[in-house]
């Protein structure tokens, strides 16, 4: 019988190279350790200024005439309510940041008023229940559309062309009796 290896824990020893950064203002090269990298901070483009206690009182109290209309997707359900005499957006009492933090929600949400260049004309005030975000977001652009339209009917040709007017009726079928999901059914077996 050959006689068993012994094995030897040794401690491994890292050493930590140096990395090289390059500084914008002068052309030389520094030669920094990892803990002194720190990673860039991505500042986010911010849609409109932080709230005061003042304007989120402003945001539940709109008053005045207004256009109404309702938009849905999936099963998300969202009335928007244009007034013609306020400039803020509020979605559940929230502002459009605290409520969709992220850049392309908020940009899609503003397509139809920046198509029609009525940014910043209306007071919006929207109400939204059910679904996910992205549905609930669907939902208020299709709202947003038809008041709108309500508003001046003008702006249906260029609303229709870039697929703001359809509403997208597709939504998750249900599950059947003795199959998994909608469609899905057990697995079958010989034996």
């Amino acid at each position: 019988m050959a006689p068993a290896k012994k094995t030897t824990n040794k401690p491994k020893t890292t050493t930590k190279k140096p990395t090289v950064k390059k500084v914008a203002t002068d052309n030389t090269e520094k030669v920094v350790h990892h803990e002194e990298i720190k990673k860039a901070v991505v500042k986010r483009e911010i849609f409109d200024n932080p709230l005061t206690k003042a304007d989120k009182k402003d945001l539940k109290s709109f008053k005045g005439k207004y256009i109404e209309s309702v938009g849905r997707r999936k099963t998300s359900i969202a009335r928007i309510r244009f007034y013609l005499n306020d400039n803020c957006f509020a979605i559940n009492d929230k502002s459009l940041n605290e409520y969709f933090p992220l850049k392309n929600m908020q940009e899609r949400l503003i397509f139809p008023l920046r198509l029609t260049d009525t940014f910043n004309k209306f007071g919006i005030s929207v109400k939204v229940i059910g679904g996910g975000f992205n549905s609930q977001a669907e939902a208020i652009v299709l709202g947003i559309s038809r008041c709108l339209i309500k508003f001046n009917k003008d702006f249906r040709p260029v609303l229709k062309q870039n697929g703001l007017l359809t509403r997208d009726a597709r939504i998750v079928e249900r599950k059947k009796y003795g199959l998994h999901k909608a469609r899905r059914a057990p697995q079958w077996r010989k034996r």
